[in-house]
């Protein structure tokens, strides 16, 4: 098979169609893009369709995972796989594609693996053709580099034909010995039309929509033959006798055809040219070699994949659509969104033909509604993400009706994860929409955390927004996605030039003195505190009067406040614990017990509890045990859970007044990781007070958490800004063809 395929359906067909048809991510992402599954009599026949893009390792997994709990079922499976020599199941940073996946698979008594390309082509063919996608290739970079610099392009790629431009062409197309003619590929073309005619002869007997679907794909051949001698015409009429025509390299012919049209449209009319027999010689030979097993094993109760291309698979569902009964049709998604291994499974198991046509009174309803009305139901479950999933389900046929609204929901989901440092669900939802990275939040766009209660103004990109508050765990998820986005030429340079634009902030003394007065103040408040109210029971917090509670609440109010800010806008909390800590170790002789007590918890306390969930946890493991001893995150840690595995790092709400802040200050040692303040309230661990050497050994720990977590981010910036600096110099040749 053409070595070359794989660049090839990601370059050429998108030639071959409309570009506005399409969504930007269409071509960019791995997994799967289509399923149809089929029944004729007793046999199942599914169509799995790719677009030949690798997927993250995660997410190849998963799919690995639900084949083989499908496969695990005993059920007889074979596969045809539409499967090159260059095929791999070996594991890379690249990750697999589908079709890897499906060769991943282990060695089952019950699963046949069959390879379905029984094309073979000529060294001298699949040179010609690898020389002309390089061409292919080549104007995509153009196209870029155009795009990029905003320069509006007429249409088709343009070619600027000065001496150099031209050099650059020939020593695009010079890796592969130029062995290949017009007349060879005219030829070619007429063989291979004359071996599908006897095959439409032979079927035709057989069932009338099968010789009917191989005719169809006889004259896509022609066409294609028609294109060459257009081609061949051209050139000749530019002066080329047929004689030169006939003994001119063919690759030869492509660039003086560019040169002279000044764009790079013939390069892609010969790759429609390897597009048409392609696909359409394959697709022939396999529904002939289908079509006697179907009626082979139609009475046999097994599950016959097929797993190509997705251009491959719309094809073949033409023909299956005329002779199974249907299952389950989902079409490759416009905007390029792939099915996901979960719901790949719930289609796998799907094997009553009313399944899938099963509808309740409130779907036949539903689909009966005015348009507008539907997505006004819809627009009302969007709080919902759960009940957004089962109204896109009961429509199913409305997906696209209710695309933006789904991409609105799955961005305000992805940002709330974000902030609250989640990160498996903040990796499943960018597998299936890495594109939402891109995006700008709209106008007044408010998340508040589920952790700290804090409410943000949101007006950064996802990975800008986790930048500025030095989530550096958030960020190793999310920059993977960026590299499957500009790999795929979706975007280019989009985190370099969001690192490019981060800095780390500079703190001025007038804003630690600001803050160091905000405390004073409060520590004053607190310094003429007795206690009196209450009993001696009660926590120090019920003891207070007026004036502490009127100091609190205030403080309280400017951590927590209720209308949204911008990160921007708002108190640097790392560094506000480091002064908070600074002020208590100042006034420690000061204050008396209860006073230190009170302001630990109520003040020092607070402010923890607003930390980011990335170091949340790892005060839930020990401050000390992680800096100082590099001891790892537990899962109980990483639950935000502290040692008693009961009790929350964080309060359960916004008005709570309970927890942390308000009845314990979390410590810096796991034996304690508790430290209690209110000598009657019970739990695994007490101290009395906070010791002023604790504080001091707390200061210096978190100061230095702090510098390795912006050092953490400076190497991420580095790192990831270098590596673009080979691309663009290997980019360099095709600047110069827009000069």
């Amino acid at each position: 098979m053409l070595s070359g395929v794989l660049n090839f359906f990601k370059s050429d067909i998108k030639s071959d169609i409309k570009l506005d048809t399409f969504g930007d991510n269409y071509y960019a992402l791995g997994g799967l893009r289509s399923f149809q599954h089929y029944v004729y009599n007793k046999l199942h026949i599914i169509l799995l369709g790719e677009m030949h893009v690798n997927m993250p390792n995660i997410l190849a997994d998963q799919y690995i995972r639900v084949l083989n709990e499908y496969i695990e079922t005993g059920k007889h499976v074979k596969v045809y796989l539409e499967r090159s020599k260059d095929r791999t199941s070996e594991r890379s940073e690249e990750g697999l594609s589908f079709m890897d996946c499906l060769i991943a698979l282990p060695t089952y008594s019950n699963l046949e693996k069959i390879n379905a390309d029984t094309r073979n082509y000529a060294e001298d063919f699949t040179n010609f053709f690898l020389s002309v996608n390089r061409l292919v290739e080549l104007a995509d970079e153009v196209k870029i580099e155009l795009k990029k610099r905003n320069i509006q392009s007429p249409k088709g790629t343009p070619f600027y034909p000065n001496e150099e431009n031209i050099d650059i062409l020939y020593r695009y197309a010079d890796v592969f010995e130029k062995k290949f003619y017009i007349k060879d590929l005219c030829d070619l073309l007429i063989y291979e039309m004359n071996v599908l005619e006897e095959l439409e002869n032979k079927y035709s007997a057989k069932n009338k929509n099968v010789g009917l679907y191989m005719a169809g794909c006889i004259l896509d051949v022609n066409e294609a033959l028609g294109v060459a001698l257009k081609l061949q015409d051209k050139y000749i009429l530019l002066g080329n006798d047929e004689k030169k025509a006939e003994t001119t390299p063919l690759i030869n012919i492509v660039i003086d055809l560019i040169i002279h049209d000044k764009n790079f449209d013939p390069a892609h009319a010969f790759m429609s040219i390897y597009f048409n027999y392609a696909i359409n010689f394959l697709d022939a030979k396999f529904i002939a070699s289908l079509w006697d097993e179907m009626q082979e094993n139609q009475d046999i109760d097994m599950t016959i994949m097929i797993v190509q291309g997705v251009e491959h698979i719309t094809h073949l569902a033409k023909i299956l659509n005329t002779l199974c009964s249907t299952i389950r049709i989902i079409d490759p998604d416009r905007e390029g969104e792939i099915i996901l291994p979960v719901d790949m499974k719930k289609y796998l198991n799907e094997h009553d033909i009313s399944s899938t046509h099963e509808s309740s009174d409130i779907s036949c309803f539903l689909v009966k509604l005015p348009n507008d009305f539907l997505i006004k139901i819809f627009n009302y479950c969007l709080s919902d993400l759960k009940a957004v999933n089962r109204f896109s389900m009961v429509i199913e046929s409305y997906s696209r009706l209710f695309k933006p609204n789904l991409d609105t929901v799955a961005y305000q989901q992805l940002m709330q994860h974000i902030i609250d440092d989640e990160y498996e669900v903040v990796q499943k939802i960018l597998i299936s929409k890495p594109y939402l990275l891109l995006q700008k939040p709209k106008k007044n766009f408010i998340i508040e955390s589920k952790k700290t209660w804090q409410i943000f103004h949101v007006i950064e990109k996802p990975l800008s927004f986790a930048l500025k508050r030095c989530q550096s765990g958030i960020i190793k998820v999310i920059l993977p996605f960026f590299d499957i986005l500009e790999k795929n030429k979706v975007v280019m340079n989009a985190k370099k030039e969001i690192f490019w634009q981060w800095t780390v902030r500079e703190i001025s003394e007038e804003e630690i003195n600001q803050y160091k007065n905000i405390l004073t103040n409060v520590v004053n408040v607190i310094a003429q505190e007795d206690f009196i109210n209450g009993f001696d029971g009660d926590r120090l917090f019920d003891r207070i009067n007026d004036e502490t509670r009127f100091m609190f609440n205030a403080f309280l109010n400017k951590l927590l406040p209720s209308d949204a800010v911008t990160i921007d806008d708002y108190f640097d909390i790392n560094l506000l614990l480091k002064v908070a800590y600074k002020v208590y170790i100042s006034f420690f002789y000061t204050l008396n017990n209860d006073q230190r007590d009170f302001y630990a918890v109520s003040v020092i306390g607070l402010i923890l509890s607003l930390l980011n969930p990335e170091r949340g946890k790892i005060f839930c493991e020990g401050l000390y045990s992680v800096v100082h001893d590099n001891d790892l995150i537990s899962d109980r840690a990483n639950s935000l859970m502290l040692a008693d595995e009961q009790t929350s790092f964080y309060r359960s709400s916004r008005d709570s007044l309970a927890g942390h802040g308000y009845d314990f200050l979390v410590g810096i040692y796991r034996p304690k990781i508790i430290e209690m303040l209110d000598r009657t309230f019970k739990c695994p661990a007490y101290l009395k007070g906070l010791n002023r050497n604790v504080c001091i050994t707390a200061l210096e720990l978190f100061e230095t958490l702090h510098c390795l977590k912006i050092e953490e981010l400076e190497k991420l910036k580095n790192d990831h800004i270098s590596s673009h600096l080979y691309q663009e110099q290997v980019e360099e040749q095709s600047y110069c063809l827009t000069q």
